[in-house]
């Protein structure tokens, strides 16, 4: 009885124990049952569509994983950014365009991607066709250069983006989308808009036409693709290369235990039931590679890891910030050095000109010096005959004579004076600096002028001169005062030249031979000391009092006319100075100055 009686004492004391035990399990296991997980969907094709083609999924995994309550919530794109951002959704169902968008913003984790019925089962489905109705003219994309193409939206994978790849590989992608217009989704608004006429052309997802024919919306004879590029065996229609098809993706807040029981899951429905046909699907796989899709989003340059140009700039400029102040140092200092540089160059250039001018002045001053004798000589001609007209007028008259013709003596005198001034005029011309004055003049008259202004200076240095012109009159285009110069400077030296020497001859020559004229002046001389180089530098000579400019001056006015200046020593003595100038045609000279 004792043992009977603490049986029934234990049992008493095991049973609330057992009843408090037991409890929290039954709860633990009622909250679980409770417990609700929400699947995002991007319902590219419109709400009712996507409920239609992803309840059932939802469903088998509601059936299939005890404890779990799984509830599918259509978005549009923008609320399922939105929703991920606020971490709202543990798990979603994407397409391949914004998984990249999501993937690489979001924490993201593939679980499997969806296996598509064409060609037998496969995971690589998804892409774009251009679609035009069945009568339409155009037959390629050559054709459809700026003609109103319609897409859904410019970020829709296979209604856009596959299709601006293709176009881009072939650059055609300016021409053909430069009309583009945006309608919005669903996919089924461009189709219609399609069918109103109201574009030339539809770009569309792989297989929505075919599902559309399936459910009678369209005709099967109603539209046609452009650039068909179907690959053998697929059933649908395809205008671009093949995507990976959408996926089911945990994000980071989702219980990793349970995605393993989801991929099992989705991997066990059966190819051929009904939530796979709904799914349009041979059921699920394992994750596919995102590898061509991030190439797809690099060569379009919209992948979400790539930063704007501006970004990249800034970063740069972060990084090289030393470089950057020095290029502006430099794009700073050269411009001022070069400015400091062209004011020193037109400066230096202004008094290079002012020198050469004075010393050219200088020269000139110091052939007057060196003629002064001859002006002297020259004026004192006419002078005396116009004394000697004006006394013997004088002496005539004071004799009571009153027969001269004071008209004739009146033009004798005139004729003497107007022979002072032009002896006063070519030497004044010698002496002032004036511009160069380029004009038709006759070098022969110029030549034998010259010749004259020189005899009296070569006759008290008791040289002879002979002219020999081959021409009374050669007419040429050129400065008279610089070729008056040269000549003068040229036939100077000739004489002292030729002052030393016993024979004391000058002789001039002027020639016209191939439209050429060519005036040589030979001396009786000892020939160049010194290399005509030398000679023609600045400040160099060899006489005594020279100032070592004359013959590079002879040389500067030469080159003026395009003329050649030349020297040779004769064999028997004596130099030979060439001047040869081409004769160039009035007209285009004046042109050029």
């Amino acid at each position: 009885m004792r043992f009977l009686y603490l049986a029934s004492l234990l049992l008493c004391l095991l049973v609330p124990i057992k009843t408090l035990q037991s409890q929290p399990i039954a709860q633990t296991q009622t909250a679980k049952t409770d417990q609700i997980v929400a699947v995002g969907v991007f319902a590219d094709r419109g709400l009712d569509e996507a409920v239609q083609r992803w309840q059932p999924t939802i469903d088998w995994l509601s059936q299939h994983i005890e404890g779990y309550q799984f509830k599918l919530i259509p978005l549009s794109l923008s609320q399922l950014q939105n929703e991920l951002s606020q971490q709202k959704l543990q798990f979603i169902i994407i397409n391949p365009s914004e998984s990249i968008r999501i993937a690489r913003r979001q924490s993201l984790s593939w679980l499997a991607t969806l296996l598509s019925p064409l060609n037998g089962g496969t995971s690589i489905a998804t892409g774009s066709v251009i679609w035009v109705k069945s009568d339409s003219p155009y037959q390629n994309l050559h054709q459809l250069a700026g003609q109103k193409i319609g897409t859904a939206s410019p970020q829709a994978f296979g209604g856009y983006m596959a299709m601006q790849r293709e176009l881009q590989r072939l650059g055609r992608d300016s021409d053909l989308l430069i009309n583009t217009k945006v309608i919005g989704y669903p996919h089924e608004s461009v189709v219609a808009e399609l069918q109103e006429g109201d574009i030339a052309a539809a770009i569309l997802p792989v297989c929505l036409v075919e599902s559309m024919i399936r459910k009678g919306q369209i005709s099967p004879n109603e539209l046609r693709p452009i650039n068909d590029m179907t690959p053998s065996g697929f059933e649908c229609r395809v205008s671009t290369r093949l995507y990976p098809n959408w996926g089911f993706a945990m994000t980071g807040s989702a219980d990793r235990t349970l995605a393993r029981e989801i991929l099992q899951s989705l991997l066990a429905i059966p190819k051929n039931s009904n939530t796979a046909q709904a799914a349009q699907s041979l059921g699920w796989t394992v994750p596919e590679s995102q590898i061509e899709l991030d190439n797809l989003f690099n060569d379009l340059g919209v992948h979400p890891l790539q930063q704007p140009w501006w970004q990249l700039l800034w970063s740069w400029v972060q990084t090289h910030y030393y470089l950057i102040i020095l290029m502006l140092i430099v794009a700073t200092f050269l411009p001022i050095q070069h400015l400091i540089l062209t004011l020193r160059y037109r400066r230096n250039s202004r008094k290079l000109g002012l020198a050469q001018a004075n010393l050219q002045q200088a020269q000139r001053r110091a052939l007057v010096d060196k003629m002064g004798s001859s002006l002297a000589h020259e004026l004192n001609q006419p002078l005396s005959a116009i004394r000697l007209y004006t006394e013997g007028e004088l002496s005539r008259r004071q004799k009571g004579s009153s027969q001269t013709d004071i008209d004739q003596l009146l033009g004798k005198i005139r004729r003497q004076v107007i022979r002072v001034d032009e002896v006063v005029s070519r030497f004044r011309q010698l002496l002032h600096k004036q511009a160069v004055q380029k004009s038709q003049l006759d070098i022969a008259l110029l030549l034998r002028d010259t010749v004259s202004l020189v005899e009296l200076y070569a006759h008290t240095h008791k040289v002879e001169i002979t002219f020999h012109p081959t021409h009374d009159e050669m007419m040429f285009f050129g400065d008279r005062a610089g070729l008056e110069q040269l000549l003068v400077n040229l036939l100077t030296n000739a004489i002292d030249a030729s002052a030393s020497s016993s024979k004391k001859q000058v002789w001039v020559t002027l020639t016209l031979a191939s439209s050429r004229i060519k005036i040589s002046i030979q001396d009786t001389g000892q020939g160049l000391e010194r290399p005509i180089a030398e000679l023609l530098t600045p400040f160099v000579t060899t006489k005594k009092e020279g100032v070592g400019l004359g013959l590079s001056i002879c040389k500067e006015v030469a080159e003026s006319h395009l003329g050649h200046l030349s020297f040779n020593n004769l064999d028997n003595g004596g130099c030979c100075v060439s001047i040869e100038f081409p004769i160039p045609n009035i007209r285009d000279d004046n042109d050029k100055h």
